[in-house]
């Protein structure tokens, strides 16, 4: 049974990660409600635009790879995902735009294990 709410798909409802063909463990979010701050001109700051979150991953198994790349084969996809939300500690559906990370074959620390994933999710609108 999962332990995290965690999940992906191409189309909702979204399967969870510890559930997919090859089971990927869960990561860590970090959601942000905005994906651009600027500073206004008496000092303060603004967020605009959507809301992104990053899933940090300790470490994937080859096998875990490929199974994400089944989502986004390209540098990036249109999918779907369930989130925590940082600050309310609560879980949501959006879909999104999934980016793959450009430095994957740096972080390969073995024949098949990368360290230190981060995949960013970005234009997340709650999924109906």
């Amino acid at each position: 049974m999962p332990q995290y709410h965690y999940g992906i798909g191409v189309a909702t409802p979204v399967t969870n990660l510890e559930s997919l063909g090859t089971p990927v463990n869960p990561p860590r979010g970090t959601f942000a409600e905005w994906s651009v701050v600027r500073e206004r001109g008496d000092g303060s700051t603004v967020g605009h635009g959507y809301p992104q979150v990053t899933w940090h991953f300790d470490y994937l198994t080859q096998a875990m790879v490929n199974q994400l790349r089944t989502f986004c084969p390209g540098k990036s996809a249109a999918i779907y995902i369930q989130t925590r939300l940082s600050s309310a500690g609560t879980w949501d559906e959006y879909s999104c735009i999934m980016h793959w990370p450009d430095d994957i074959a740096s972080i390969r620390t073995g024949p098949s294990i990368y360290e230190n994933v981060d995949i960013l999710f970005t234009k997340l609108v709650v999924a109906p």
